[in-house]
C-alpha cells in the first residue's frame, strides 16, 4: 500500500462525524478562502461568485475544493461551475491587471491587461502527456483555482492557475471533494516587460497542491520512491524538486 493511499486514508476515515449540525460562524471562518471572509486585502475583485462556490461557502471544509491547498486564509478566485467572471487583479502595490476568465467544458481562457499596452491570452487545461488513475468517474468534471504568491522568492507574486478533475458534493452540511489530478501554470508580470508564461508545468496525481509558504514552492502528495514532490520558479523556469 503506498504512503498516498494511507494518507487518503487516514484522513477520511477520522472525519469529526459526531458533529451533525450546522457550523458555527467561528468554523466556516476558519475554513474559507479569504476571497469570501478578508476582503481587506482584494487581491481580486470585482468578480461575481458563482451559485455552487456560494452555496458550497456556508459548509465545512469548503477550503477543500480549492486547487493550492494553504495553511492559513488567502485570496481564491474559484470556478466551480462553468462560467465567466471579470474583475481586477492586485500584485504588488501598484499593479492593478484587468481579467477577463472563462471555465468552459475543462478549458480557462484567461485574458489578461494592465491598462499600459501589456496583454496575456491563453487557454490552459489538461495535457495528456500526463498519466493518472481516473479513481472517480461518477459527476466528474473540470474546476479551477487562481491565487497569488511568490513561487520564486524574487518579493512579488505571481499568478498561479490551476486546473483539476474532480467530483465535489455536500453530505451532513459538510463538503467532500475528491480529485483524479491537479495541474497548474505560473504568470509573471513586470510593469516594464509585461506578462510572461513561465516554462513548464505542474501536475499532482489526486491531490491538491500545498502551497509552502517558507521555503516559496509547491508541494505535492508522492506514491513512490523517485516521484516528484513539489514545484519551485527558478529563471521564470518552472523546476520539478525530487
Amino acid at each position: 500500500m503506498s504512503i498516498l493511499t494511507v494518507a487518503v486514508m487516514v484522513f477520511f476515515i477520522f472525519p469529526d462525524e459526531s458533529k451533525q449540525t450546522s457550523p458555527t460562524q467561528e468554523e466556516v471562518a476558519d475554513d474559507i478562502p479569504q476571497s469570501q471572509n478578508f476582503q481587506e486585502e482584494k487581491t481580486f475583485s470585482g468578480f461575481k461568485v458563482g451559485t455552487l462556490e456560494e452555496e458550497y461557502s456556508n459548509k465545512r471544509f469548503f477550503s477543500g475544493v480549492c486547487i493550492f491547498n494553504v495553511d492559513s486564509p488567502w485570496e481564491h478566485l474559484l470556478f466551480l461551475e462553468d462560467m465567466n467572471k471579470k474583475g481586477k487583479i492586485k500584485l504588488g502595490e501598484n499593479a492593478i491587471i484587468n481579467a477577463d476568465i472563462t471555465l468552459n467544458k475543462g478549458v480557462l481562457s484567461v485574458n489578461l491587461n494592465d491598462g499600459k499596452g501589456n496583454y496575456f491570452i491563453h487557454d490552459f487545461y489538461y495535457n495528456n502527456r500526463y498519466e493518472y488513475d481516473r479513481s472517480y468517474t461518477d459527476n466528474i468534471r473540470v474546476n479551477a483555482d487562481v491565487i497569488c504568491f511568490d513561487l520564486d522568492f524574487d518579493g512579488k507574486d505571481e499568478i498561479l492557475i490551476g486546473v483539476n478533475e474532480s467530483v465535489t458534493g455536500t453530505q451532513n452540511e459538510q463538503i467532500y471533494s475528491f480529485s483524479n489530478y491537479s495541474m497548474a501554470w505560473c504568470v509573471d508580470y513586470d510593469s516594464s516587460e509585461g506578462f510572461t508564461l513561465s516554462e513548464g508545468d505542474m501536475f499532482s496525481k489526486g491531490r491538491p497542491f500545498d502551497v509552502n509558504t517558507a521555503l516559496h514552492k509547491l508541494n505535492i502528495a508522492w506514491e513512490d520512491m523517485g516521484d516528484v514532490t513539489g514545484y519551485r520558479l527558478e529563471n521564470n523556469k518552472i523546476q520539478p524538486l525530487y
